[in-house]
């Protein structure tokens, strides 16, 4: 993501976290703390989608909607709605052809071995 691009992703989660908390009617912060507060969410939740951001959201005011979240239950929420990535199975290696017995003992003839039976 570039760095515009960036910067309004992280204002636009600001502007939802700013709804989100009307819903709860979360007290009135100092301006410093709401700034540090805002930094913060948007710190949490930049490297995600709005779609995964605003589902989270929604999903978690239905589930939870007398407790405010933090951003630590918005992540949560994405991580767990994410689809899981299966591993992919090694395919077996191919089976080399061994030498026989009898290979094995003019191998090790040659090479002045004696082969214990």
């Amino acid at each position: 993501m570039e760095q515009d691009e960036l910067k309004a992703h992280r204002k636009w989660i600001q502007i939802q976290i700013a709804v989100m908390r009307q819903k709860f009617f979360m007290n009135h912060m100092q301006p410093q703390v709401y700034e540090a507060f805002m930094l913060s969410w948007a710190d949490a939740l930049q490297d995600y989608s709005k779609e995964e951001i605003s589902k989270a959201i929604a999903q978690y005011i239905s589930q939870s909607p007398k407790i405010a979240p933090n951003e630590g239950h918005i992540r949560q929420i994405i991580m767990r709605n994410r689809p899981r990535v299966k591993p992919v199975p090694k395919e077996p290696e191919p089976k080399k052809d061994l030498p026989t017995i009898e290979e094995r003992k003019k191998i090790a003839a040659s090479l002045g071995l004696k082969v214990v039976p």
